[in-house]
């Protein structure tokens, strides 16, 4: 049975390693605060930040390290360098096949 599909409408997609290569970026973030504050991350803290918000992570960074003014600034200096990574970041090879069949298949 071939039926014809109605048009999508709308989608809801998670960007950070669904249409995004976002592998680096957590990473490379907790390395940036680490610079900033001029440690040195521990295993044991890398192990505890992957259970973490990112606002646990910046309050983190200023109670344990007193990095910036106040944890929203550390939240400032974490989304800075998120947009940073998200103006380069490459798109996850599903994300171009969707775009290409959307853009076929409604032409």
């Amino acid at each position: 049975m071939n039926r014809k599909l109605d048009p999508i409408k709308g989608a809801i997609f998670d960007c950070d390693g669904t249409l995004l290569d976002s592998l680096g970026a957590w990473r490379g973030l907790e390395d940036e605060v680490s610079r900033l504050a001029g440690v040195t991350v521990t295993p044991e803290e890398h192990k505890m930040f992957t259970t973490f918000t990112i606002p646990e992570v910046a309050r983190y960074f200023h109670e344990q390290y007193g990095l910036a003014s106040s944890m929203e600034a550390v939240m400032g200096i974490m989304d800075e360098y998120m947009m940073s990574y998200y103006e380069r970041a490459h798109l996850m090879p599903v994300a171009l096949r969707l775009s290409w069949n959307h853009v076929h298949e409604t032409m």
